[in-house]
């Protein structure tokens, strides 16, 4: 993974956002990423807890405004979130 850093022990997972350059920033990249871990989540039955931190000194600084480029509508800013939503419904 490029943005993001998971580890499970013992029944807990640890999701670190490490893209410190830009205050771990949610881009692109980093929203798809953090989807994939959340589908793994829910098909691990091991896991018990989820720890999310941000590596560096920010947690997060929300969206990495340069990788907004233009106006979008509702539905195209929708579509962009999905990837990093679509794990965390039931």
């Amino acid at each position: 993974m490029e943005t993001i850093r998971y580890a499970v022990e013992d029944g807990i997972a640890t999701l670190t956002l490490d893209y410190p350059a830009r205050k771990n920033a949610l881009n692109g990249v980093m929203r798809r990423e953090i989807g994939d871990v959340m589908q793994q989540l829910r098909q691990d039955t091991s896991v018990r807890a989820l720890i999310l931190t941000g590596a560096g000194n920010d947690f997060c600084s929300g969206g990495d405004i340069s990788s907004m480029q233009g106006e979008i509508s509702a539905a195209q800013g929708r579509q962009r979130l999905a990837p990093s939503i679509r794990g965390s419904r039931r």
